[in-house]
């Protein structure tokens, strides 16, 4: 059943509402207004009155229209409809919400208008969202850190352990040999593996407290032969050991803008499993190249060791906790952490193996 209202009591209940209500006529021309309305517009009743109202409420006739109000005995809400603006005499927006509904006055139907200030609605709305995205911000950057964080955990529990075991080798051969020559070379590769381990320890231990080991910051020019050199040092002992031999071509493309850590990382942990799963029958051979094609920079790591049937292991290569040869010091997190640093710069890492003829991995660093 359709409102009816006396018009006295009409004027009465808008006057009492705490909302600006506007009672409109077929044509969208005001016909009742209350002291709410005046307020939220800033206008007299002179001003309001017999105005049409999409002066006030843009674009407001499409939702009335659409409510499709008839004579009936039906009566029917139109509901809430927000995301409009009421246009105040001096020009200015205010967001509102109204509410629409059919009212019968003086033998006539009209729509009334239920209007709210929703100003305050939506600057509190503003802050959630705003406080939602700082969330979301601080969510991804603890995401990001705790994966830096178990990522550093990897560098210092993997990679270090290359270069104690490669101290504990040149202990073995400085103990087992009665060459004083020889001694005297070992007490300075001492030296030299013992001050890089000191200053990756220090530079691991800096990175963890200030930014994490990922940061435009962190990325410099760097040279391949130093960074091969400094690989060459902390592992002294297992290519004197093994009998190694570790040659080298830059010539193609010298350096590199990277993340120092991380290249010295990938280059640890590719010539140290190049060592670690070497043939029985033959010294290990790493060769090591770079290219750069019209700016794509790109190394290659070759060596003559045992290989690994990628047919049965290809799928796996990379996996976390994955060997493939029985090694008391295999764990399973050098390739699986090379190959983490390198796509988390943007590269990819491929291998090509052959089982008793060696392994070949190309690194695309663009």
């Amino acid at each position: 059943m359709n409102l009816k209202w006396p018009k006295k009591k009409l004027k009465g209940l808008l006057e009492s509402a705490p909302d600006a209500i506007i009672i409109i006529n077929e044509e969208g021309t005001i016909q009742i207004i209350n002291k709410q309305t005046e307020t939220l517009f800033q206008c007299s009743p002179d001003e309001l009155l017999k105005e049409y109202i999409e002066d006030f409420i843009p674009n407001i006739l499409p939702f009335i229209k659409a409510s499709k109000f008839s004579n009936s005995n039906n009566t029917r809400q139109v509901g809430v409809v927000e995301e409009l603006v009421g246009l105040r005499k001096n020009g200015e927006e205010v967001p509102i919400s109204i509410n629409m509904g059919p009212v019968e006055w003086e033998g006539e139907l009209f729509t009334s208008l239920a209007i709210r200030n929703i100003t305050k609605q939506k600057a509190a709305e503003r802050k959630i969202i705003k406080s939602k995205e700082n969330l979301e911000v601080l969510a991804h950057k603890l995401t990001e850190q705790n994966r830096q964080l178990a990522d550093f955990t990897h560098i210092t529990s993997h990679n270090l352990r290359s270069p104690v075991s490669n101290l504990n080798s040149l202990l073995d051969i400085y103990k087992t040999t009665d060459d004083e020559v020889l001694k005297e070379s070992l007490f300075d590769k001492f030296e030299t593996v013992i001050n890089h381990l000191t200053l990756t320890l220090n530079t691991l231990i800096e990175a963890l407290k200030t930014k994490g080991p990922h940061s435009d910051e962190d990325v410099e020019e760097i040279e391949f032969e130093d960074v091969l050199n400094t690989t060459k040092d902390l592992l002294a002992g297992e290519i004197l050991k093994s009998g190694a031999s570790i040659t080298s071509d830059f010539s193609k493309c010298s350096k590199i803008k990277y993340h120092k850590i991380y290249l010295e990382s990938i280059f640890l942990n590719l010539i140290s499993n190049s060592m670690k799963y070497r043939s029985k029958i033959r010294k290990p051979e790493i060769e090591i190249e770079s290219t750069n094609l019209n700016g794509n920079i790109m190394l290659e790591f070759r060596d003559n060791g045992l290989g690994i049937d990628l047919i049965q292991h290809g799928h796996k290569l990379f996996g976390l906790n994955k060997v493939f040869h029985r090694h008391p010091d295999a764990k399973g997190v050098g390739l699986f952490l090379t190959k983490s640093q390198i796509e988390s710069m943007g590269g990819t890492i491929n291998a090509y193996s052959k089982v008793d003829v060696g392994t070949t991995f190309t690194i695309n660093f663009n």
